[in-house]
């Protein structure tokens, strides 16, 4: 059940990660209507390690109500989300073994609590090694609107993006589809 459900996940990485790029950088990459058209560009090693979601069975590590994977595709890192719990992905990548540390960009698809509440408990501890660490967080435009509620401000990236621009981190918002990795022919 548990690998059905990594498959899934996995696949769902894939295809959000796969979407062709649509917005302004694309419109001035296009080739004139007149010219031949190119082959599209295909990633020819791709690995998905999911770090943060609900665990089932017997399987190693944290389980959570968030969600984060590692995808590497070509030699190229890249942090999808960052989890619910602080230490949640920082934990589950120490007992898989795997080094974040040379990883400089992070997706964060959306921001509700359970993708982006680790993004600083990583990059605090990740900037000890290398200060590059999740120095670039890609982001939708408008996931620093306000949401008031009567309770107060309900957007956790108000206050995470202060913190972030604190250690040098940069964010990048885009209204529009973002290219993840180098084109390759």
């Amino acid at each position: 059940m548990r690998r059905h459900f990594r498959f899934w996940m996995a696949l769902a990485a894939v295809a959000a990660l796969s979407i062709p790029t649509i917005g302004p950088r694309a419109a001035k990459a296009q080739a004139p209507a007149a010219s031949v058209a190119q082959p599209a560009a295909q990633i020819h090693a791709l690995k998905i390690t999911v770090l943060s979601t609900m665990l089932v069975g017997d399987a190693p590590g944290l389980g959570e109500w968030g969600f984060s994977a590692l995808v590497e595709a070509d030699g190229h890192r890249i942090l999808l989300d960052t989890g619910s719990h602080p230490e949640t992905v920082l934990q589950n990548a120490r007992d898989l073994n795997i080094d974040l540390s040379d990883v400089k960009e992070v997706i964060l698809t959306h921001n509700h609590w359970d993708h982006v509440r680790g993004l600083m408990t990583l990059r605090r501890e990740l900037i000890k090694k290398n200060p590059a660490a999740l120095s670039v967080a890609h982001v939708g435009r408008g996931i620093f609107y306000s949401r008031p509620s009567p309770k107060g401000e309900n957007n956790d990236m108000i206050a995470i993006r202060k913190d972030y621009e604190a250690t040098g981190g940069k964010f990048i918002e885009h209204s529009m589809g973002l290219r993840s990795f180098p084109a390759r022919g």
